[in-house]
């Protein structure tokens, strides 16, 4: 693998300044190099039509462990019917 990601070309990005037009992000090592802005697409480029941020998928489903047995309630014993 070569450490230069991909290039991201975009035809708008929300950025911390707001809604972009032609924005190419460059990465290296998994962080952000650069953001160009009113930039043409090369041929290196991956081509999207909006880019927004986002959040890697942290969440965890370890509480349920945690809690299993502690919230479930045992229903009402069923008896058979006795026979008339």
């Amino acid at each position: 693998m070569s450490d230069e990601e991909p290039r991201l070309w975009f035809e708008s990005a929300l950025l911390p300044g707001g809604w972009a037009r032609r924005v190419r992000i460059v990465g290296r090592h998994g962080n952000i190099r650069s953001v160009d802005v009113d930039v043409d697409p090369t041929d290196g480029d991956g081509h999207h039509a909006i880019g927004i941020p986002g959040l890697a998928n942290l969440h965890s489903h370890a509480f349920q462990r945690a809690i299993a047995g502690l919230t479930e309630r045992r229903g009402p014993e069923r008896r058979p019917s006795s026979p008339s």
